[in-house]
């Protein structure tokens, strides 16, 4: 009877762990298009419902779009022709989003969000805002931050100081340069609906299958312009 209760201990304890471990994980819940996920060397399609690895590479096609569940239950979405890295930390209640190439948007009102560039860095914890980044060909790159609601910080790549961007602001960042700016009404309007999957004019991410195909070489990721460590760079 003992050698009963302590098996089904072990396997209730087992089962806690288990459920644990899934909440440092994100999900896809809706796409539009095609998005490849790079989990060492295989690379498979995406389809709604799937799990992101943890520090996988995350790349949007072109007129794709994804709309991603973060471990914290905030949601985030991808515009067309973009790469992240995400990673989670304190039971997945903390988010750090590496952003390589392209624009990102979410609601992270409720989350602890940081989003890193080869440029420089962003505090987004508390804000509806928006993201976009292109890297150039020797580490850095331009990018710029839409805020929709709360504060965000941002940490430019060789600086002490960070910069507050409130809501209805915008700050352009990256080599070299730092441009706060007054968002019109009609980018607040564009931005908020970025941070809902309207990205570009679209009407929002669509939920499709996708598809679940895999290969090991055909769709190896390009991160040659990238800094030395093939992703954003911190200060």
């Amino acid at each position: 009877m003992k050698s009963f209760r302590f098996t089904c201990l072990v396997a209730a304890a087992m089962a806690l762990q288990s459920s644990a471990f899934a909440f440092d994980a994100a999900t896809i819940f809706s796409l539009e298009g095609q998005v490849k996920v790079t989990n060492g060397e295989v690379t498979t399609l995406a389809a709604v419902g799937n799990d992101l690895p943890t520090d996988g590479l995350i790349q949007s096609g072109v007129e794709s779009l994804a709309g991603v569940k973060l471990p914290d239950g905030s949601t985030q979405f991808l515009d067309e022709a973009t790469s992240i890295r995400m990673r989670f930390s304190d039971n997945g209640k903390k988010s750090e989003i590496v952003l390589i190439k392209g624009a990102i948007a979410g609601d992270y009102t409720n989350a602890t969000v940081n989003v890193v560039t080869s440029a420089g860095k962003a505090d987004l914890s508390g804000t509806a805002s928006v993201v976009a980044f292109q890297p150039n060909q020797t580490g850095g790159g331009k990018g710029k931050i839409s805020v929709v609601k709360g504060v965000a910080v941002v940490s430019p790549k060789g600086s002490s100081t960070p910069v507050k961007v409130p809501a209805g602001s915008s700050i352009s960042f990256g080599d070299g340069d730092l441009a706060p700016g007054t968002l019109s009404e009609d980018e607040v309007i564009a931005a908020a609906a970025a941070t809902k999957g309207g990205f570009a004019g679209k009407s929002g991410a669509k939920k499709t299958t996708g598809g679940t195909g895999s290969t090991t070489s055909a769709a190896t990721p390009d991160l040659g312009i990238l800094s030395p460590n093939g992703e954003g760079a911190t200060n």
